[in-house]
C-alpha cells in the first residue's frame, strides 16, 4: 500500500485545519504600552506609536488617513491581524484571536478620538484567519470630533447583533467567532465630510471580554453550535 501523501490529501488536511476553531482565550486588553502591538493603518503600514496623550494621558496608537483615500465611507482605518507566515507579526501576540464562543467573549470595545470635525461612525469586521467569511458588528453611537476619547462597544452576543458576508445562520457564526483570526476597525461615515485633512483617529484599550451571565451567545452555543460540533466529531 502506498501511504506516501498526494496533492489531494494534502490539500483536505490543509482546509481541515483552517475549519479548526482556535484556543479558548481570555480577556484581554491592548494597552499600547511599549509599541503599536502590529495594528496596522488602511496602507497596511504599522499605527504610529504615541508615548503620551492617551487614556488618562497614557500610550495610544494613531491612524492618519487623507481624506481621499478610496472607500472613504467603508475605509478601513485599523488593523489587528493575523500572519499565517510569522505568528510573531500577530497583532497583540495573538491575545485577540481564538475562538470567542468557547471563550465566552461577546463584547469588542476601544478608546477613540478624532479631529475629522464631524461625527463619525464605525463598525468591525472580524473573519477567520484565512480572512472570509467575515461578520459586521456596528456600533450604535458615533463619535464627535474633539479632543477627548469616546468608548465604543460592539455587542458579539448573537446573531442579531452581526450582520454577515452570506447567510445569516449558526454554521456560519460559528464558522467566524469559533476561529477570529482578524480584527478590522471600519468607518460608516464618508471622510469627504471632514473638516480637515489628514484625519487623525487615536486609538488606546482595544479590549475583548466576557459577560458575567448568561447571554444569547451562550445560549446559542450550548444548542445549536455545541450540537453542530458534536456532529462533527463523530463523522
Amino acid at each position: 500500500m502506498n501511504l506516501a501523501p498526494t496533492a489531494l490529501t494534502v490539500c483536505l488536511a490543509a482546509l481541515a485545519g483552517g475549519a479548526q476553531a482556535q484556543a479558548v482565550i481570555a480577556p484581554f486588553t491592548e494597552t499600547f504600552e511599549t509599541s503599536s502591538a502590529n495594528f496596522l493603518g488602511n496602507d497596511f503600514s504599522p499605527l504610529e506609536h504615541l508615548t503620551t496623550g492617551g487614556v488618562d494621558g497614557s500610550t495610544f496608537v494613531r491612524a492618519v488617513v487623507p481624506t481621499d483615500t478610496a472607500a472613504g465611507m467603508g475605509l478601513v482605518v485599523a488593523r489587528a491581524e493575523t500572519d499565517p507566515h510569522n505568528p510573531a507579526n500577530n497583532a497583540s501576540g495573538g491575545a485577540l484571536f481564538g475562538d470567542y464562543i468557547e471563550s465566552g467573549i461577546t463584547a469588542l470595545s476601544f478608546d477613540v478620538r478624532h479631529d475629522a470635525g464631524t461625527d463619525i461612525g464605525f463598525n468591525v469586521r472580524f473573519s477567520p484567519p484565512n480572512r472570509f467569511p467575515g461578520a459586521f458588528a456596528i456600533a450604535s453611537q458615533t463619535v464627535a470630533s474633539g479632543t477627548e476619547f469616546t468608548t465604543v462597544t460592539l455587542d458579539l452576543s448573537s446573531l442579531a447583533t452581526v450582520a454577515f458576508e452570506g447567510p445569516s445562520t449558526p454554521d456560519n457564526f460559528e464558522t467566524v467567532f469559533g476561529n477570529v483570526g482578524n480584527v478590522q476597525i471600519f468607518l460608516t461615515t464618508d471622510l469627504a465630510a471632514a473638516g480637515t485633512s489628514p484625519v487623525n483617529f487615536d486609538f488606546d484599550n482595544v479590549s475583548i471580554g466576557t459577560v458575567p451571565e448568561p447571554t444569547s451567545l451562550a445560549l446559542l452555543a450550548t444548542g445549536g453550535l455545541l450540537l453542530t460540533r458534536r456532529r462533527r466529531a463523530r463523522a
